[in-house]
């Protein structure tokens, strides 16, 4: 029975995961700048430690309407390539996704990582309104939630 360790946040209040192996941190609460003429649901760049990083409102990636209001924010910062390890973990994930540049998505809270089941995993229902399906893996049933799976080749695929 194969396991899979995710990073939860929510978008609203909806929960969404990401595999862990692809995550570098998560920054609080982070000062972004806008770039003018970039597309919607790009919310700017963000230096973080000397490095500028790309930074993804998944809201609006995601097809969710603008919140009205401001709510705390998160952006989690994907590794690159080159920064997965040798450890079997990682080794399942290079080669698997066109990340060259520093990206972060910005999420509007932070949760837990969770352990689940590969098998647990469930195609996405059709009653998850507006959301862009195409950016999901799948879904989750948890005790108190749906969890629900990014697939981030699809969110990056035109964008970097």
């Amino acid at each position: 029975m194969k396991t899979i360790c995710v990073a939860t946040f929510f978008i609203g209040e909806n929960l969404f995961g990401i595999d862990i192996p692809w995550i570098r941190e998560i920054n609080a609460n982070p000062e972004i700048t806008p770039v003018p003429g970039s597309p919607q649901h790009i919310q700017g760049l963000m230096n973080l430690r000397g490095q500028i990083v790309t930074v993804f409102n998944l809201r609006s990636k995601l097809g969710f309407e603008a919140s009205e209001e401001p709510t705390p924010s998160h952006v989690v910062i994907l590794k690159r390539e080159l920064e997965l390890s040798s450890s079997p973990e990682d080794e399942a994930f290079k080669g698997t996704l066109p990340v060259s540049d520093k990206i972060g998505f910005l999420v509007e809270g932070i949760d837990d990582a969770i352990t689940i089941h590969e098998e647990d995993i469930e195609p996405p229902p059709a009653s998850l309104g507006t959301i862009q399906f195409r950016y999901l893996a799948g879904v989750v049933k948890l005790e108190k939630s749906l969890l629900t799976l990014l697939d981030l080749k699809s969110i990056l695929k035109h964008d970097v």
